[in-house]
């Protein structure tokens, strides 16, 4: 493996001309992974280990986009490879992932790092930032708003700031007393479940008990006692979606105003519970099922990627999305494209949507909150999900204010 002075040389412009000066048949073009037409990138992901169970939709999600992009000419002409490696879900595994693929034989690695993990350090971050590398992936940590190469499409780990947008759609539900739950033990819950609490309180919702919940440990009975003795007309959880399916048949007789979590959102739930969930609310991320832009994410799978059994997953979303803002930086990044020209072209983005399927996000304040989200709920009948969407925008989605230490800020 080279040392990392010879991974920062490897990075380099674009020649002027028609000729080759390096030639390697890349057009003209002296930049990693770029040949006449071809652009190589890199997915890691843990294909083994402890997390594996999470990523097993990645690979297929990142091929079903690929795939239709190169079926409809590439980018600027190119067809675009991916090369994967498995990081195990480990820090130390990364690394040397990253490194095999930037530092391969020819002395032209890929152009740019497609990292769907949990294993990025600072100390990943802070060599691949020097080396000038791009990085896409969904945000796993607060690193992923620090630094200028990486790209992801909303980040919840942000502690300094939060959004009003589930305290406006708790008032719009007429949710004046609410109660979080969530699961400290999982991080992004409990991050997502402080965000909750400031934007509630943000838009004169009181927050009226909080409760700690652990899958297969805690009683939904016992629960649903505690909500119910706080007085709330409402109930937002950042917990998983199998507890918060086994608490809510519980809290009918309450009458809540709205009944919500942040996970759940399952096409095929409705066939085994549906009439035991009717009402229920889940907060998304992405577009709902039946839009155009949720068809043409399906199509993709089933035409590119078969063997992913369920597209619906948050996680293949995730990989399917980011290989999208992959490709859009490629193409911002022109017919003779460079890392350079990658991070610049894609952080100019003001509204990213990933051809609609996800809310608008400005790549251009990558540690903003994501201000965006959609909420849907099970139908009354309990045989289908609806969108409850905001009347005041024509995309349906709800977008608040970023709140800053007590402010806001349109």
């Amino acid at each position: 493996m080279t040392t990392f002075a010879l991974l920062a040389a490897v990075l380099a412009g674009c020649a002027d001309g028609s000729s080759d000066p390096s030639g390697d048949g890349a057009g003209g073009c002296v930049s990693p992974g770029v040949t006449a037409d071809t652009i190589r990138i890199g997915l890691i992901y843990p294909d083994s280990g402890a997390v594996v169970g999470g990523f097993q939709a990645t690979p297929g999600a990142v091929a079903a986009r690929i795939e239709a992009a190169n079926a409809a000419g590439g980018v600027n002409g190119r067809k675009v490879i991916v090369d994967w490696r498995d990081d195990q879900g480990t820090a130390d595994v990364f690394s040397l992932a990253a490194h095999d693929l930037l530092d391969d034989s020819d002395g032209q690695g890929v152009l740019a790092l497609l990292a769907q993990t949990i294993a990025l350090t600072p100390a990943s971050f802070d060599w691949l930032a020097k080396a000038g590398v791009p990085v896409v992936g969904v945000a796993t940590s607060a690193e992923w708003s620090n630094y200028p190469n990486a790209f992801h499409f909303g980040n919840i780990f942000n502690q300094n700031q939060a959004v009003t947008t589930y305290g406006q759609f708790a008032n719009a539900q007429g949710a004046s007393k609410v109660f979080v739950l969530t699961d400290q033990q999982a991080q992004a819950s409990a991050s997502l479940a402080a965000h909750v609490v400031t934007s509630l309180q943000s838009q004169n919702v009181q927050v009226v008990g909080t409760l700690d919940i652990t899958k297969g440990i805690s009683s939904p009975a016992r629960v649903a006692d505690a909500i119910r003795d706080s007085g709330a007309n409402g109930v937002i959880g950042t917990i998983q979606a199998d507890p918060f399916y086994e608490l809510y048949p519980l809290l009918g007789p309450l009458r809540l105003k709205l009944a919500m979590n942040a996970t759940g959102y399952d096409a095929d739930i409705l066939a085994s519970q549906g009439q035991a969930l009717a009402g229920m609310t889940v907060v998304v991320s992405y577009s709902a099922f039946g839009t155009e832009a949720m068809n043409t994410y399906l199509r993709n799978v089933d035409t590119y990627a078969p063997e992913l059994t369920n597209p619906q997953d948050q996680l293949a979303l995730a990989g399917y999305v980011a290989a999208d803002e992959m490709l859009l930086g490629l193409s911002l990044a022109g017919d003779c494209p460079t890392r350079e020209k990658f991070i610049e072209g894609l952080r100019q983005v003001p509204d990213y949507t990933a051809g609609g399927l996800i809310p608008p996000n400005d790549i251009r304040h990558p540690a903003d909150p994501a201000r965006c989200v959609n909420f849907v709920q099970v139908s009354p009948s309990g045989d289908q999900w609806q969108v409850i969407s905001d009347p005041a925008r024509s995309d349906g989605y709800w977008c608040g204010d970023v709140i800053t230490t007590g402010t806001t800020t349109g």
